[in-house]
């Protein structure tokens, strides 16, 4: 219910003026288009950040931090990516399709893993394949991976699936971030 009303209020700011208009005129096929909306809202799109919730475990100062589209060398790599795990693990678990669900980060001296759950058995994922692809998507100028490429770290995509006991890992080096 929680994740429906987000995708509503998510839908109402961004189109508040719209929505209000159309109310106005025919109240009764806006509050039907709305809740059709909101269901395809919930069923295609990745669900909104609650900012709400992030603001009360993260200072505006923090916000600033890793939100900036510049590398601040006032602050260490380690301060800025245990930052960016803080308010990663805070805005999960995340949808990212039908079959997986982003469920969290975390930073260590050796790498910056992102924490995935699949419902598909992990014999139906090619993961080397899964890996060049996410090579490819990777931008050298994100903040995030020159962050980690500074570090020496390696990033670590680690999928838990329910045919497996433990996490299976794809493993991008440091040197093949390097080499973006």
């Amino acid at each position: 219910m929680k994740r429906i009303i987000a995708h509503a209020k998510r839908l109402f700011n961004s189109y508040k003026f719209i929505c209000m208009v159309f109310f106005l005129i025919v109240p009764l096929e806006f509050i039907g288009m709305f809740i059709l909306m909101t269901i395809i809202s919930v069923l295609f799109f990745e669900d909104p950040i609650d900012e709400e919730l992030v603001r009360r475990y993260m200072s505006e100062e923090e916000l600033q931090i890793i939100g900036s589209d510049t590398l601040d060398e006032n602050v260490s790599d380690n301060e800025y990516l245990a930052l960016m795990v803080r308010f990663m693990n805070i805005t999960c678990p995340r949808r990212v399709d039908r079959q997986t669900q982003w469920i969290g980060s975390r930073v260590t001296n050796k790498a910056f893993t992102y924490l995935y759950e699949c419902k598909m058995k992990s014999g139906k994922i090619d993961f080397e394949k899964l890996k060049k692809k996410d090579i490819r998507k990777l931008d050298r100028k994100n903040i995030v991976i020159q962050r980690i490429i500074r570090s020496k770290r390696d990033l670590i995509y680690s999928f838990t699936c329910p045919d497996v006991t433990r996490s299976i890992e794809v493993v991008i080096t440091n040197e093949e971030l390097k080499g973006l």
